[in-house]
């Protein structure tokens, strides 16, 4: 069983890592790092493993999957459970993928990316979505993790590259405060009623406030993050 978790937990290839458009505003984007469930049915593939997943709603209506494992060694299944959430295009489908993911996660599945650094795009839009900008345009050039975190990533869109991040001597951190008077609007530009929105503003407020180095800076992102997560509180318990 130690054999196949060491699989699972081994970093994912640059070729795994999916990039979408999170926080819009008038100034540019932010990018959020994610895998798809062909990762996680790779890595199980992989790993040798005998194992099987079963998807049912739990007593609040949730989607939940449940990744069984068979250890062969004391002769049982190990459960590893999490709970999905719709999709921006397809609710119930989204809700399958997303659980079997997140229990994916818990497994150890491509853990490192809760280690991603806040990814920021200078670039024009309407305020609502970039202009003439393609995510699938997107490449992954450099990825690596050390000790579980994200310590390098290199962005290239159309042959130029537009993010990097332990790449070089300088600290990346201050280059990422450069824009938190930019991220201090985040509140204001937000749609708060779509839930899918707050959760990622709130996931990349915390990101910003992993990156801020004075006492000042952090203050200031964590007052955000708070306002958010009342917020995103709100509308768990409308649905």
């Amino acid at each position: 069983m130690h054999k196949i978790i060491d699989k699972l937990t081994m970093p994912l290839d640059k070729s795994d890592i999916e990039l979408r458009i999170g926080i819009v505003n008038k100034r540019g984007f932010s990018l959020l790092l994610y895998k798809t469930a062909r990762t996680d049915v790779r890595k199980l593939i992989e790993s040798g493993a005998v194992w099987k997943n079963t998807h049912q709603y739990d007593a609040s209506g949730l989607m939940t999957c449940t990744i069984s494992i068979y250890d062969t060694e004391n002769r049982l299944w190990v459960d590893r459970t999490d709970v999905g959430k719709e999709s921006r295009t397809e609710a119930e489908k989204g809700m399958y993928s997303d659980s079997f993911k997140r229990a994916g996660f818990r497994w150890g599945v491509g853990l490192e990316l809760y280690t991603a650094p806040f990814i920021w795009i200078n670039w024009e839009t309407d305020g609502k979505k970039p202009k003439n900008f393609y995510p699938s345009n997107l490449i992954v050039e450099e990825y690596a993790v050390e000790k579980g975190r994200i310590v390098k990533l290199l962005l290239s869109y159309q042959g130029e590259i537009i993010y990097s991040y332990g790449t070089s001597s300088k600290s990346t951190a201050t280059k990422e405060l450069v824009i938190l008077d930019e991220i201090a609007n985040i509140y204001e530009n937000l749609d708060l009623t779509n839930k899918n929105r707050v959760e990622e503003a709130v996931h990349s407020v915390r990101q910003l406030y992993s990156l801020a180095t004075s006492s000042e800076d952090k203050k200031k992102v964590k007052e955000i993050g708070l306002k958010l997560k009342g917020k995103l509180d709100e509308l768990n318990k409308d649905n």
